[in-house]
């Protein structure tokens, strides 16, 4: 591994940051390594295993020999970052690679993160230039969790957590082995929304699809009481909370609440244990007791039985 100079601009400012955090990188060759100090002779060390130059401009570290191992590699042990660099008018770290990985973050603690980006606007971006998904080309940010409770990716922030964009996939997420793929959660507002923006077309906001004949598109579960799914058509969002403890609910304010059309059948209500229809009821209710008898609420304790 040797540094390079390239391209005479003053970097001062990024390598006085390094500040000996780089005391664990390449222990086996720190008995050969030169003192390379910062631009414009500040007196801050840089000490990394391998062979250098004395910088007194732009530093390029490039990966020599043997082909395949870091660039540059950093360890801090419990203490805090093992590198911080920044830099005011262009990239602070540019990792290049043609076949392995650019940029790599590792942690060991378990309240750590092998990368972390704080920025106003984009904390991490990731781009990718190829087409097709073989091998993970065409991925601009890839995040795998061999953990059951962990996460391939995690983004939170007071307006967007993740932003994908793409001509295909904006965002793909894959559990494996009983995981979850995709896991939105919020205390207060709503943890996964789907906006189909264009006004014509075959557009959908959100697609549940399941192959196995056991399987389900999509499932709600209100398990507070609420209602499983809310089905709303209208212009404006409503602002009328849906029914409790109600599997599914649709409201249609210009149209019909719900169209069924099915080859056995357009809706089947399936018989209760009951022997007969509940107490009281909504104007409405339609109830099956265990002896297939089919009953209409008109509300309260009002019921007439229809077949």
């Amino acid at each position: 591994m040797a540094i390079r100079e390239s391209n005479p601009t003053s970097r001062r400012r990024v390598l006085a940051t390094f500040v000996g955090a780089v005391a664990g990188a390449a222990t086996a060759s720190l008995a050969t390594a030169q003192r390379v100090f910062g631009a414009g002779s500040d007196g801050a060390a840089v000490v990394v295993g391998g062979q250098y130059l004395d910088v007194r401009s732009l530093t390029l570290l490039e990966n020599v020999t043997p082909t395949g191992w870091p660039v540059l590699q950093l360890n801090s042990v419990n203490v805090g970052s093992a590198l911080v660099v920044v830099n005011d008018v262009g990239d602070a770290i540019d990792g290049s690679t043609t076949s392995a990985v650019g940029v790599r973050g590792h942690t060991g603690g378990a309240a750590g993160f092998g990368v972390e980006g704080v920025g106003p606007y984009v904390a991490i971006k990731g781009t990718s230039t190829s087409t097709g998904a073989t091998g993970g080309s065409g991925v601009g940010v890839f995040g795998t969790s061999v953990a059951d409770d962990g996460a391939g990716v995690d983004g939170r922030g007071p307006n967007v957590g993740v932003h994908g964009v793409s001509a295909g996939v904006g965002v793909f997420g894959q559990g494996t082995t009983g995981g979850i793929g995709i896991l939105g959660n919020t205390d207060t507002g709503r943890a996964v929304v789907g906006v189909a923006s264009a006004d014509a077309g075959r557009n959908v906001g959100v697609m549940g699809e399941s192959f196995s004949t056991a399987g389900t598109g999509v499932r709600g579960w209100a398990s507070g009481g609420g209602s499983g799914v809310y089905g709303y058509a209208g212009s404006t969002f409503p602002s009328s909370n849906p029914p409790a403890n109600t599997g599914v609910y649709g409201y249609g304010p210009l149209g019909r609440g719900g169209v069924f059309a099915g080859k056995a059948a357009q809706v089947r209500l399936i018989a209760s244990t009951a022997s007969t229809h509940p107490s009281s009821g909504a104007a409405g209710d339609l109830f099956v007791d265990k002896s297939k008898r089919l009953w209409f609420c008109k509300g309260g304790t009002s019921w007439k039985q229809i077949a």
